[in-house]
């Protein structure tokens, strides 16, 4: 059984983002939630709905992307993973879905100096099955999981059992695009008022404007 722990080392172009099989976070971080599992199928299609896609995702340090929007401090990226770039390893000892990432200069030389030493990534599942269903974006961090239940929760907000992957991909969409305007679909405005989260607290956790 995989664990939610994905080392990064110097000189890395090519990282591991979300590793194969069944995983769960270390330490029980995200319970309730857990486990997941990516398959070569679930992966195969994260990896065609990047296909397309131009902006890059972001890698941030410790989870500042998500909590900008209750700490008010600036997201600086610590590097950006090239969306097209995204692929399938299942041979070898760490299998899983990767990508190319470029990494900043400060980044860069805090993995070199061992100052970081892993990757937690951010993303949307099948509260079902556990399959991601997307990469929203990951985190340079030296502890490799999300510790807070309700920022933990942001990961299947927009994500209901009942719909179908083209439905959520549906509403990711809708939410990037109406969000910044206040208007939240109408499942996603559901479960996060239930979870208490606040609007701008999602936006920020799927790497849209607030």
């Amino acid at each position: 059984m995989a664990i939610l722990t994905l080392r990064v080392r110097p000189g890395d172009r090519v990282v591991r983002l979300i590793p194969a099989g069944e995983f769960h976070a270390p330490r029980g971080a995200m319970s309730g939630t857990g486990p997941w599992m990516l398959s070569v199928q679930a992966a195969r299609r994260i990896i065609a709905s990047n296909s397309a896609r131009q902006a890059h995702i972001v890698v941030d340090y410790e989870h500042q992307q998500i909590a900008s929007a209750t700490n008010g401090q600036p997201s600086p990226a610590a590097g950006w993973v090239d969306p097209q770039s995204l692929s399938w390893v299942e041979n070898g000892p760490e299998p899983g879905l990767y990508g190319a990432v470029t990494w900043t200069a400060k980044a860069a030389a805090m993995i070199a100096a061992d100052e970081y030493r892993y990757l937690s990534p951010v993303f949307p599942y099948d509260v079902t099955t556990g399959e991601p269903t997307d990469l929203l974006h990951v985190a340079l961090t030296n502890t490799p999981a999300i510790d807070h239940a309700s920022v933990a929760s942001l990961s299947a907000v927009a994500v209901a059992p009942s719909l179908s992957v083209d439905d959520q991909r549906g509403i990711h969409h809708f939410n990037r695009n109406f969000g910044p305007l206040g208007v939240l679909h109408p499942e996603t405005a559901r479960l996060v008022a239930a979870l208490g989260i606040g609007r701008d607290a999602y936006m920020v956790s799927i790497g849209a404007r607030v």
